[in-house]
């Protein structure tokens, strides 16, 4: 055998290792349609609904990424080692990605009217009809919308509708409360 089949053998396992399992469940939580149970593993397409108020689930792939949503809806478009990118159709996402989990933005997070690009960094999304709200707690956002592209950084917020001009600003302490409130329930405090 080759170095080179070696190698390719060896990614092709680590490839193939790397899964997403639902780590807890709370509430009315279904994959497809199908009332979802602890330590589900979940595959690219997944359809993930919490229904209700206080209904949530929190999902973990094997590199550590891990991420919360409440009372919402989100597709698993793509997720290997190198890149995984989400649509959050609705809800809250509560995200927390550490540092050299991916390369420089390929963790994304789609919704209607934004593309989140992250870079090891904890992060919460409320996706409402009217816009996307963004709060950055540890890190760094690449946050676009069909016309504009800007950086979010902790601490900072942003209200991204379709096309709207984005602007930063300093996350009102209410937000960044709630934000922090959550990330300690996902046992992600933030520092």
């Amino acid at each position: 055998m080759t170095l080179k089949t070696i190698f390719l053998v060896l990614l092709s396992f680590s490839i193939l290792a790397f899964e997403a399992k639902l780590e807890r469940i709370r509430g009315n939580v279904t994959v497809n349609g199908v009332q979802a149970v602890k330590g589900m593993k979940l595959a690219e397409g997944n359809t993930i609904e919490a229904k209700g108020k206080k209904s949530l689930f929190i999902v973990r792939y094997s590199n550590g990424a891990k991420y919360m949503l409440r009372n919402g809806k989100l597709i698993l478009k793509e997720f290997n080692i190198n890149e995984s990118k989400i649509n959050l159709i609705s809800g809250k996402l509560i995200t927390s990605i550490k540092n050299k989990t991916y390369k420089k933005d390929k963790f994304i997070v789609k919704t209607r009217t934004a593309s989140l690009g992250v870079r090891g960094t904890k992060f919460w999304i409320l996706e409402s009809p009217k816009d996307t709200y963004l709060c950055v707690c540890e890190g760094v956002v690449s946050a676009s919308n069909k016309n504009y592209q800007t950086t979010v950084k902790k601490n900072e917020d942003l209200h991204i509708g379709l096309t709207s001009k984005l602007s930063t600003q300093g996350a009102n302490s209410k937000m960044l409360d709630m934000a922090l409130e959550d990330f300690r329930e996902m046992g992600e405090p933030v520092e």
